[in-house]
């Protein structure tokens, strides 16, 4: 079985949203998991912003598993390497 990282739930308070804290703590997440050779992570989109393209989570590297549905995968180099 892969090794994978799920996201539950990320929530940044409004007064300091936009100061790109939730962009360092994906890419410390990112980091996280490569360092322990996590092949994957996962996270269900349930934001306003779900499917648009200057959405944080497809500017971090995530993609949708499928059209039209939040579940979204990113691929890490560790399952590059296999």
């Amino acid at each position: 079985m892969d090794k994978e990282i799920s996201i539950g739930f990320i929530w940044i308070p409004e007064h300091v949203r936009r100061q790109g804290r939730a962009t360092t703590l994906l890419e410390y997440i990112k980091k996280f998991g490569n360092d322990l050779g996590v092949y994957s992570i996962n996270l269900d989109d349930c934001t306003d912003m779900f499917c648009k393209k200057t959405n944080l989570y497809i500017r971090s590297g995530f993609s949708y598993v499928s059209e039209g549905h939040p579940e979204m995968i990113l691929i890490t180099q560790n399952s590059r390497q296999i």
